[in-house]
């Protein structure tokens, strides 16, 4: 049952479509307008799933676009197996802005869960205005021939491509800052707009990137997020510190309760990070020692912002003036690997213009 949509061809029809999106060659501006259009939803998936119908429907015309899943009618093509083996790794090798970071932005829901495009019922609340929008551009792929498909992906592209120039284009400095002045920076970014944590989140990555290379972080909603904590440092493939980051007032009993998850993910060590204000020190000395006799855990407390960046910085090994500059950048990256919203993103970037 359904259309298959070959890969090989479908990577073919996407370098067809990049040269055409970079030449001087006129797009069709229906579907400029379209994408933008797309573009504005505050679900970054849904530009994704523009991207992926518009590649199937020129590689295989005899697609509907409205399809996720290959079984769900006798045209219906993989959406997934299209947008995660061909677009998606397209955006690394051609650089265009996907929006959506991570490796399977499909399999985010609502699109996990349902067959069709226009069968979706459940979706946040922010989305909701802009379901229709997406659904009426798959009609009107659905009309396309193969060549109307490819002109139509290359205005995609080319939409697509100018937001990665715009991205790339933030010049990230630490020139002229002080380590007081990231502090406070940062403090003050996270706490503007915690976005459900994942402000926070973004900063103790950025800031375990200084000292490792092998630091892990993840969506607050992936559904593969089964470790203890938000992030881990990674020795080979295995965690030997596990972080969680608390926005919240932390009690003993929820640091111990943490310590129990270490053992229970047998992870040796961890760290609890809590930037919130209000938080009150906590007897670390009694935590170490509590945590280590009854799970057999090293566990350590961080409190706030300076806590984490004046260690980062101590123990990276690199000057002060490297850590200045490189941190804003890595900040940047985790924040858009863990999906904070764009204008947060943005307002990162305008904190170090000069």
């Amino acid at each position: 049952m359904g259309r298959p949509v070959a890969l090989g061809d479908a990577r073919s029809v996407l370098a067809e479509a990049m040269a055409w999106a970079e030449s001087m060659r006129p797009v069709p501006q229906e579907w400029v307008a379209w994408t933008e259009r797309i573009d504005a939803s505050p679900s970054k998936t849904f530009t994704v799933a523009l991207g992926t119908a518009l590649l199937a429907k020129a590689t295989n015309p005899d697609i509907d676009a409205l399809a996720l899943k290959a079984t769900s009618g006798p045209d219906a093509y993989s959406a997934r197996t299209v947008g995660h083996g061909v677009l998606v790794p397209g955006a690394v090798i051609y650089g265009y802005d996907l929006r959506a970071t991570g490796r399977e932005p499909l399999n985010n829901q609502p699109f996990f869960r349902y067959d069709r495009i226009d069968e979706i019922d459940r979706i946040h609340q922010s989305a909701r205005p802009h379901l229709p929008a997406l659904i009426e551009a798959c009609k009107a792929i659905n009309k396309l021939d193969a060549g109307s498909a490819l002109a139509a992906l290359a205005a995609f592209l080319r939409v697509r491509l100018a937001a990665a120039r715009a991205r790339r284009a933030i010049d990230m400095r630490g020139g002229g800052l002080s380590i007081s002045d990231l502090v406070s920076k940062t403090q003050e970014f996270i706490e503007a707009d915690p976005e459900r944590g994942r402000r926070g989140q973004a900063f103790v990555a950025a800031a375990f990137d200084l000292v490792s290379l092998s630091v892990r972080t993840s969506r607050i909603n992936d559904p593969s997020r089964r470790m203890p904590g938000d992030v881990q440092i990674l020795e080979g493939s295995l965690p030997v510190l596990a972080v969680e980051v608390r926005q919240k007032v932390v009690t003993y009993q929820e640091a111990m309760q943490f310590a129990a998850a270490l053992r229970a993910g047998e992870i040796a060590a961890g760290m609890i990070v809590m930037l919130d204000r209000r938080q009150e020190r906590l007897d670390e000395r009694r935590l170490l020692k509590e945590a280590e006799s009854e799970h057999g855990v090293f566990l350590t407390l961080a409190h706030g912002v300076l806590d984490v960046l004046a260690n980062a910085s101590v123990w990276c090994g690199r000057s002060l003036a490297v850590v200045l500059a490189e941190f804003p950048r890595r900040m940047l990256a985790r924040l858009e690997e863990i999906e904070v919203s764009e204008q947060g993103q943005q307002t990162w970037s305008e904190l170090f213009e000069e």
